[in-house]
């Protein structure tokens, strides 16, 4: 209870500063931000500002929820807190990895609108293709004395192809040995034979064209993203790669063997073996990760090693996280306590909305003997969870429509919507 009401005080600390001008709604004491309700809603092309409106709304009743669920005591149900226990350790894992690794990303412009111009570079090509050396001095040499590509193309390993033409290609989507080759050729240039991998490739430019769309603004967000991805994919691997040199990771060959090892041949000895050593201190043993990694041998035929690995590298980064107290940064602050608001506000709805949802098979049969002319060939078995889902989602809407009214009355008074903070959301409307 104590650490549940811990995240929540430092999350009303942490958003208090920025609270009055990004605030998208205010409950009594509560301010609710602008990005806390980009976080949790994404609109479509096609949602016009009573959609926007909509959703909204449907924030606001979620956090009134939220806010009656902590009245009513959840920050003390067992399901709640067992759940907020096992979001912890991946939030605050997370959090130290974003410090670390992601936030440390910087992507300028410049390489930003490289990509792009990558992009909207565009080649049209044909191809002969072929695997010996001796062939490729051959056409070469044809080339050379003048020949056209066309009269070569018999030589080309792909005869689906009659004239070679291969399509139109990004520069991007181009390997780079190939387009170190044709980048400086004109439309009608054909190349010398190039190697790449195992065959060799003679090239005709039949366009090139710098393409219209998309226009940069478009997808200039896109490439950032992906770019931020690959890169930190690149130097994800080189921290993680720290943390197990740190960690100074030694394997044990027979541990790994018992894990696998048939229930039959099982022995006290092996059970008793340790797996994985780290801090020169800290041990698994067999018996402790025997049942969980051996179900995951059978499922993927995975090397038990490797199956260890991908739980010992998230492992490690909270292990670091915790010796820094990464619990008390303030994006791992707010996404902790955005996770408890969740847990809570799922709960809560589950108790007064989900559980509460009830359709017995005489409601069923009712509807049916009442309704018999929307089913006129079918039976009451046929039919019967169809007429089931409808009823139920019925019940279902009618006891949401009757909670958020319920919290609406009770908390009028204290509901401010922040006109700046909705006109951020509304703003994107055409």
């Amino acid at each position: 209870m104590k650490k549940l009401q811990f995240f929540v005080l430092l999350a009303l600390m942490a958003f208090s500063a920025c609270a009055q001008k990004d605030a998208l709604v205010t409950i009594g004491r509560d301010s609710y931000s602008v990005a806390e309700f980009k976080q949790l809603y994404q609109f479509a092309p096609t949602d016009d500002s009573t959609k926007r409106m909509e959703k909204v709304e449907e924030f606001i009743n979620q956090k009134l929820c939220v806010r009656e669920a902590r009245e009513k005591g959840y920050l003390e149900d067992p399901v709640v807190k067992a759940a907020f226990e096992t979001n912890t350790k991946d939030i605050v894992t997370r959090g130290y990895w974003d410090a670390k690794v992601v936030d440390k990303i910087k992507i300028p412009d410049s390489e930003i609108r490289s990509i792009y111009d990558q992009v909207i570079d565009q080649y049209r090509l044909a191809h002969i293709v072929f695997t010996t050396d001796s062939l490729a001095a051959f056409i070469g040499g044809e080339l050379k004395k003048g020949v056209p590509f066309e009269g070569l193309l018999k030589y080309s390993l792909d005869t689906l192809n009659k004239t070679g033409d291969i399509g139109s290609f990004s520069a991007i989507a181009i390997p780079k040995e190939i387009l170190a080759t044709i980048k400086n050729l004109k439309a009608g240039d054909v190349t010398q034979p190039v190697k790449y991998g195992d065959y060799y490739q003679v090239l005709k430019i039949i366009e090139h064209k710098k393409l219209d769309k998309p226009v940069f603004a478009e997808v200039k967000e896109e490439i950032k993203n992906s770019l931020i991805r690959q890169k930190s994919m690149e130097e994800g691997d080189k921290f993680a790669q720290k943390l197990i040199d740190e960690a100074r990771i030694e394997y044990n060959d027979k541990g790994l063997e018992a894990l696998v090892k048939p229930d039959s041949l099982l022995t006290p000895d092996d059970l008793n073996q340790w797996v994985v050593k780290k801090y020169d201190t800290s041990y698994v043993y067999v018996k402790n990760v025997r049942s969980a990694v051996l179900y995951q041998f059978q499922m993927t035929q995975m090397p038990p090693k490797q199956l260890i690995d991908r739980v010992l590298v998230p492992d490690l980064i909270y292990d670091a996280a915790t010796r820094v107290h990464a619990d008390k940064f303030p994006n791992v602050i707010k996404n902790l306590a955005n996770a408890l608001d969740a847990l809570l506000y799922q709960k809560y709805y589950s108790d007064m909305v989900i559980e509460k949802a009830v359709v017995d098979s005489a409601a069923v049969k009712a509807y049916y003997d009442q309704h018999q002319t929307e089913y006129p060939s079918q039976t009451y078995t046929q039919v019967y969870s169809v007429i089931y889902a409808k009823l139920r989602d019925e019940k279902t809407g009618a006891l949401q429509k009757e909670l958020y009214a319920g919290l609406r009355l009770k908390h009028e008074k204290e509901i401010k919507i922040n006109e700046a903070g909705l006109a951020k959301v509304l703003k994107e409307v055409k």
